[in-house]
């Protein structure tokens, strides 16, 4: 297996830079970490939970392993290989419920479960080592003395006494380093780190603050018509990545509806077109969840007509109202989520349609009420 330093040394430091930019390091006490692992694929199969777990600690002393979620950062590593590739993606969960997520691919599942192991590591502990520490032997194996030398004509070399500390045998090659006078034994940069630097590019990645989303809704109304309509508003949404508290969001949607009704003989029309806003300046994001408490604001005309009247005429009146709503978003499966809608609002303008001097067929109510379900899809 493969070790991370083997990897391209920008992708390797730009994954760890990304992840320290989300604030994902701890102060100088035990870093606490629950482990939530899955990998699947491989002609050579994955290496499974406990060898991510023991590769994540051989990294740093520091990092304690929980089996509880309750005060730990939560470390979600899923990895999948298929036509002779391998992908991961690896999310840090914050205590707070801030998240950052990062992906990487390689040739092998092990490669990637390696270069996972140690992303998460520095992350969770910026002063983790470049390479697995070697881990710590009893007193006797200080004292074991050395193999006997080999026999005439032999081949094999007598091996060297062990030290205290014995280093852990692998193929890697150690990252560079450079002292003063000294030269820098650097591996040639790759041919994707030569096209970055040429170009002018820096290929870190980094984290996204905001998120676009865009949706279809089937929702309930009542209101805008004499009676409960059904209508099929589009929404575009902008919300903050963060999954603390403070993560606001901005919704604009879109809907109209046409609808008729019978009122004392005569019968009327009514066409309703308008646009809302709105703004949810807090959320709660528990799991897969997405809970916020908006302020809405609707705009729009509301247009009536008479039906089989003599003379029919027609008139359009402005539609404003404001009130509050609530959103829940369940992220199914990146990117497409459920949107579940309630809002409760109030026309500021409340108008009366008559389609005869005095038949009145509908008056603008109090209140209105919504209720809607759609899907949606972050698209950025």
């Amino acid at each position: 297996m493969r070790d991370v330093a083997r990897l391209p040394v920008g992708l390797v430091m730009g994954l760890v830079m990304g992840l320290g930019s989300a604030g994902l390091a701890l102060a100088q006490s035990d870093a606490v970490v629950h482990v939530e692992y899955a990998a699947s694929g491989g002609s050579g199969g994955c290496p499974s939970s406990a060898s991510f777990i023991e590769q994540l600690r051989s990294r740093s002393h520091r990092i304690r392993v929980s089996d509880r979620t309750d005060g730990a950062r939560t470390i979600v590593v899923r990895v999948e290989a298929h036509d002779g590739r391998s992908a991961g993606r690896l999310t840090i969960r914050e205590v707070d419920g801030g998240e950052a997520e990062r992906s990487v691919q390689g040739s092998t599942c092990s490669e990637v479960v390696s270069s996972l192991a140690f992303v998460a590591a520095v992350a969770v502990d910026p002063g983790a080592s470049l390479l697995p520490e070697p881990h710590a032997v009893s007193p006797a194996a200080t004292a074991a003395p050395a193999p006997p030398a080999s026999k005439a004509g032999g081949s094999i070399p007598a091996a060297p006494a062990p030290s205290a500390t014995p280093q852990e045998t692998t193929t890697t090659t150690p990252p560079p380093t450079v002292a003063n006078g000294g030269s820098d034994e650097r591996e040639p940069p790759s041919r994707t780190e030569r096209a970055s630097n040429e170009d002018g590019n820096d290929a870190r990645p980094t984290a996204k603050s905001w998120e676009l989303a865009v949706g279809l809704d089937g929702q309930v109304l009542s209101g805008p018509a004499p009676s409960v309509v059904f209508v099929l508003p589009v929404f575009v949404e902008i919300a903050s990545s963060h999954r603390g508290l403070l993560s606001p969001s901005a919704r604009l949607h879109f809907e109209r509806l046409n609808t008729s009704s019978q009122t004392a003989g005569a019968g009327a029309e009514f066409t309703w077109t308008a646009g809302g806003l709105d703004l949810c300046p807090v959320a709660w994001s528990p799991d897969r969840f997405r809970i916020a408490p908006c302020l809405r604001t609707e705009v729009g005309v509301l247009q009536g007509g008479g039906i089989g009247v003599q003379p029919a005429r027609s008139s359009s009146r402005l539609w404003l109202s404001t009130g509050a709503a609530a959103h829940v978003r369940w992220m199914a499966f990146r990117p497409v989520f459920v949107d579940l809608e309630a809002g409760l609002g109030a026309p500021l303008v409340r108008d009366r349609f008559f389609v005869q001097q005095n038949t009145m067929v509908f008056r603008v109510p109090d209140a209105e009420w919504s209720a809607a379900l759609g899907v949606g899809a972050t698209i950025w």
